[in-house]
């Protein structure tokens, strides 16, 4: 045995896949079934577990997948990494660190679930999206190129979303034939709340001059007010 009030670490899964195929996988979000399929490079799953003291053990895992090729709906596949760090304990879940990167965009983020009794999430999370991923992922060729970085945190409590933070969005191009412009940036700090979307300084650069003002959006409906 173990000397009391001492601590042990136990591995108890390591698993190392060369090429991993997923089939005939579905999503389900909001009661809607979407197909899914994924192939890739190496897959890692590792889980470990910790004794430091009487009642307070946990497991730590760690996830990883290079060149996961992702297909779903009727969206371009495309090829991401991602990895993941968590720890299990007996009342809560913690995800210490999720990256994910895409072709031209990447996040980072964290979050935490205090109870399993009570489910309410708080996380934190930050990056950088290309519009051109969305571009090619969604296959809309004609929606805007640019760059966002962005960051903020927020929380999932009774089954509404809060959230706050900032953005600051370059090289935004336009391609509209009704309305084409290039090199346009805009920032703000936002937030979420009540299902509403509120920027309160907005601000864009374009075509030679600038746009400040305050940004209002009901997520039902996406009915918004500048």
């Amino acid at each position: 045995g173990r000397p009391a009030g001492s601590s042990w670490r136990e591995r108890i899964f390591d698993l190392t896949i060369r090429e991993l195929r997923l089939n005939q996988g579905m999503l389900l979000i909001n009661d809607v079934r979407v197909p899914l399929a994924a192939e890739g490079g190496e897959f890692r799953f590792a889980l470990n577990f910790h004794a430091t003291a009487a009642g307070k053990e946990f497991f730590e895992g760690t996830a990883s997948w290079n060149q996961m090729k992702l297909a779903a709906r009727r969206y371009l596949p495309f090829a991401s990494d991602w990895r993941l760090k968590f720890t299990l304990g007996r009342e809560n879940l913690e995800v210490n660190e999720f990256a994910w990167k895409l072709p031209h965009s990447e996040l980072r983020a964290g979050a935490r679930l205090a109870s399993f009794a009570k489910p309410e999430w708080s996380f934190r999370y930050q990056g950088t999206l290309s519009l051109d991923d969305l571009r090619s992922i969604l296959r809309k060729p004609h929606s805007p190129r640019g760059v966002v970085d962005f960051s903020g945190e927020g929380n999932n409590a009774g089954g509404e979303l809060n959230l706050k933070g900032s953005y600051a969005a370059r090289e935004i191009d336009l391609p509209y034939v009704w309305f084409h412009a290039k090199g346009m940036t805009s920032r703000g700090n936002y937030k979420v709340a009540k299902r509403r979307l509120e920027v309160p300084d907005f601000e864009a650069h374009a075509l030679g001059g600038v746009l400040a003002g305050r940004v209002m959006m009901e997520l039902d409906g996406l009915k918004f007010r500048v």
